[in-house]
């Protein structure tokens, strides 16, 4: 029987009762075991220290010890009654008694140990103890302490300890046990270790258990990895297993930025960045992103997506995922946006005032990428050929390459055209200030001479300025106005006086026309392909057609002041072929009315369609090999048409029957397929402006049939 609590225990018996109460209970026992049909059952026992019975002391005295299956107390007998296991000093039951050992004493073990475990035996088993006071040995003190015990039919699956939180890198134990122990019928618990490594392991087998304690230090790659504890019996077969899945904390792992559709891309094109990581526990919460070591975005999403636009978005780019944990950045991505030249510009390297013969550099300027690859330059608007540097630089610049230029960097986007700036090639110029002699008026406060040369004083002004200025001789009184400014050559043109198609053999006639020179112009230069050809003093150049004088033709006109060079012409001479007869017909629209008065209006034939041999066949006209011998068929100039020239003409080809004289506005004169002729309307009739090129005369009413012959004459 237990006594009653010990704080309502008499004084007089509080010093033996104070230390009874430090023996409730008098052993250390596990609470429960496992164990299944045909193992065996050691319940480990401790006795405590109140209980134990050395030499020459105070403590109690074990007098009784018994081991019971299933015990119960009766009542009405005062005791326990159930299955006895063992009993010190009683012999029990044979059958048992084979297979029941007492493992301790009386002084420190209370261990039992039952071997071929039946199925009968699971449930309690109970220790009752009976102590003697050594002063009175009347005195007892009882107590049953109870294991629960679960005997099954094959051995119960172990358990699995691992701690609330695995961090990587941190080392780590993982315990599998199971509430058994028994030296007779040993187990072997058993990892089934990670896939990396080589984790310790411990058995410890006391206190009625049996552990094993796996000590590793994860690694991120172990999270949601199924770690596996087997238990085997001594027969070496697995028996139970029991397994669990590792939940490791880790930082973001293999934090990457992915680009789409790629690393190069066109100004103009979406594109996407993504923050990729192959493994992240907890989740990434954040992604900053960087540019250019720079802070860009802060966000929930992986994505940035972005419409392309030059050196706005072409950098390096950073991503940073951050858990829980930690926050890990990815390797730096590049990203190049390419796109055609901008901020195009031509900038004169070598300052905006100009003086002939001077070094001039323009320098073509932008933002492209990539770089560009080639540069094209233009003045007026036309090809320099040859020139494709950065840079367009004159040694000696001449007044005649004055005008405006432009370039057109290129690279592999594409082509961008610069604004286009003016050049102007200055002379040396003569300033006439008011209160010096050589002033012309008050009302001039300079004018500029383009001349070669300064002049120091009016008097050294070349003669032939004196007429057209009216100047006075030097140290005159008076101080007459300027009737006209010198200048040199300006609207410099060639023109090309043949028919559009200039056969090998034919007479090339070019053509120098020039807007207005004061003083006239005394020599006209010309080039072919941009190197010098020939001077003349006259501005008509003519030469015979071959094959090698195929080209670009330009003149220059030249008076005393400066001058200035007219734009290409191109010269096709094309070789005779036997399929083409080079006669065209050629359609020409009547010349609308002028009022009268009017000057003279430019005239410009429609393009000549060649007709097929065989719709008219080749006639046989004259040709004047000597200019002079057709003088009779050339109208005077500025001298009505009073008749058609080709009348003391006889070509071979029949002409259609008698022309009556029709008015003189009925006429047209259209030139040989190529040039122009200026003509004019006055009350006199019709007149000839500029008779330069061979002409055809033909009447208005014969242009309805456009397969009739309208070659009628020829003119020198």
């Amino acid at each position: 029987l237990h006594l009653p609590a010990c704080p309502s225990l008499p004084s007089v018996t509080l010093l033996l009762l104070g230390f009874l109460c430090q023996c409730d209970p008098p052993v250390e026992v596990p609470e429960s075991l496992s164990a299944w049909t045909g193992a065996c059952l050691s319940i480990w026992c401790r006795y405590k220290s109140c209980v134990v019975n050395p030499i020459k002391t105070n403590k109690l005295i074990i007098s009784s010890l018994t081991w019971y299956l299933n015990p119960v107390y009766d009542f009405e007998k005062k005791h326990f009654s159930g299955t006895i296991l063992y009993k010190h000093n009683v012999t029990i039951s044979p059958a048992l008694a084979r297979r029941v050992r007492f493992l301790g004493d009386l002084e420190k073990d209370c261990s039992l140990q039952l071997s071929d475990l039946r199925a009968s035996e699971n449930g309690s088993y109970g220790l009752r103890l009976i102590a003697l006071n050594p002063r009175n040995q009347k005195e007892e003190k009882k107590w049953m302490t109870k294991i629960s015990v679960n005997v099954t039919d094959s051995p119960p699956a172990p358990q699995i300890k691992a701690p609330s939180e695995l961090r990587e890198s941190v080392p780590a134990q993982v315990v599998c046990s199971i509430a058994y122990y028994c030296p007779d019928y040993p187990i072997t618990l058993t990892w089934v270790c990670l896939g990396h490594g080589t984790p310790e392991s411990t058995t410890r087998m006391d206190i009625g258990r049996t552990e094993n304690t796996l000590t590793f230090t994860p690694t991120w790659q172990d999270h949601g990895t199924n770690v596996t504890c087997r238990l085997s019996t001594p027969a070496g077969t697995p028996s139970s297993e029991s397994s669990v899945v590792l939940d490791v904390k880790y930082a973001p792992k293999g934090v990457q930025v992915k680009a789409t559709p790629g690393e190069t891309i066109q100004e103009g094109d979406r594109f996407v960045l993504t923050c990729i990581t192959k493994g992240s526990n907890p989740p990434v919460f954040t992604y900053n992103w960087y540019k250019d070591s720079q802070l860009l975005h802060q966000r929930q999403e992986q994505r940035l997506e972005f419409e392309a636009k030059g050196d706005e978005h072409s950098g390096s780019y950073v991503c940073e995922a951050v858990n829980e944990i930690s926050s890990i950045r990815s390797p730096t991505l590049q990203i190049d946006v390419h796109y055609a030249p901008k901020d195009v510009r031509v900038e004169l390297v070598t300052g905006s005032q100009i003086q002939e013969e001077t070094t001039v550099v323009l320098s073509c300027s932008c933002r492209a990428h990539p770089p560009v690859s080639s540069y094209t330059w233009y003045r007026n608007g036309q090809h320099i050929p040859a020139q494709t540097q950065q840079e367009l630089r004159f040694d000696k610049i001449h007044p005649n390459q004055s005008g405006s230029y432009h370039c057109e960097p290129q690279n592999r986007v594409g082509m961008s055209e610069s604004p286009a700036i003016t050049v102007d090639v200055q002379c040396e110029y003569w300033e006439l200030t008011p209160g010096d002699r050589s002033c012309l008026s008050e009302q001039w406060a300079q004018a500029l001479c383009r001349l070669r040369q300064a002049l120091a004083m009016l008097g050294a002004l070349p003669s032939f300025l004196f007429p057209a200025y009216n100047l006075p001789a030097p140290n005159t009184k008076t101080h007459p106005v300027l009737d006209s400014f010198p200048d040199p050559p300006k609207e410099v043109q060639i023109t090309l006086q043949n028919p559009q198609h200039i056969w090998e053999g034919d007479a090339v006639t070019l053509n120098c026309s020039v807007g207005s020179s004061n003083p006239p112009v005394t020599k006209y230069t010309w080039y072919k392909d941009d190197s010098q050809y020939q001077e003349t003093q006259e501005s008509v150049l003519t030469f015979p057609a071959t094959e090698e004088r195929s080209g670009s033709y330009s003149c220059e006109a030249q008076n005393a002041i400066g001058y200035r060079q007219s734009l290409p012409v191109s010269v096709d001479v094309q070789c005779k072929s036997p399929a083409c007869h080079p006669l065209c017909h050629c359609l020409v629209p009547p010349i609308l009315p002028a009022p009268l008065g009017s000057p003279c209006h430019p005239y410009m034939q429609t393009p000549c369609y060649a007709l097929p041999p065989r719709q008219i066949p080749p006639p046989t006209l004259p040709y004047c090999q000597d200019p002079t011998s057709c003088a009779h068929n050339t109208p005077p100039l500025d001298r009505p048409i009073t008749h058609p020239p080709w009348r003391n003409l006889t070509p071979t080809h029949p002409l259609p029957h008698p022309f009556p004289h029709p008015p003189e506005s009925d006429w047209l004169f259209a030139n040989g397929c190529s040039l122009l002729v200026s003509l004019c309307r006055r009350p006199e009739g019709l007149y000839e402006h500029a008779w330069k090129s061979q002409l055809i005369l033909l009447p208005t009413k014969y242009l309805d049939d456009p397969t009739s012959p309208t070659i009628l004459a020829t003119g020198g």
